[in-house]
């Protein structure tokens, strides 16, 4: 009990360091609310894992600068945090950073292997010559007109029944 620590009569006993990122500014302010990450997920329809990305000042999780920016702004909208400060302070958080770097790798040709075959590309070309040429002969075959001879190979129609008439 000797070395029980003695509070200035001015201070209070929990006095808390400020958050220095914004991430756990954001995160302080939730729990002081009693919050979960999945209500303010709900709240603002932005994905949990993002939320968490935020909290731990993972911008590069995050599809994005602007979409960085404005999640921390929702989110800190919905723990009643200043978002224009929040906003403020990811945009220098991620200014040095590689968060707008281009992420995707250098074109690579396609793998020689993976090329169709030569056997596979003759046959898909002879498919398609059969194809054209049967088209093109159904189509010449259906608008020319019969000849002659076919006309007279054809049986000559029977004439319609008469109707017995009605007397009068």
């Amino acid at each position: 009990m000797a070395e029980e620590s003695e509070v200035e009569p001015g201070a209070t006993p929990a006095q808390e360091v400020q958050p220095a990122t914004p991430g756990a500014k954001l995160r302080v302010a939730r729990e002081a609310q009693g919050l979960s990450v999945q209500d303010v997920a709900t709240r603002t329809r932005i994905a949990q894992r993002q939320l968490e990305a935020i909290e731990r000042d993972d911008y590069a999780a995050l599809p994005g600068i602007p979409y960085a920016v404005g999640f921390a702004r929702a989110y800190a909208r919905a723990v009643d945090v200043d978002e224009v400060a929040i906003a403020a302070e990811v945009r220098e958080a991620v200014h040095g950073s590689d968060l707008g770097a281009n992420r995707y790798e250098a074109f690579e040709p396609a793998d020689p292997a993976r090329v169709p075959s030569r056997a596979l590309a003759w046959t898909l070309a002879a498919i398609v010559l059969l194809l054209v040429g049967g088209y093109i002969i159904w189509r010449t075959q259906l608008f020319t007109p019969p000849s002659s001879e076919e006309i007279a190979a054809q049986e000559p129609a029977r004439p319609a029944a008469r109707r017995p008439e009605a007397a009068v």
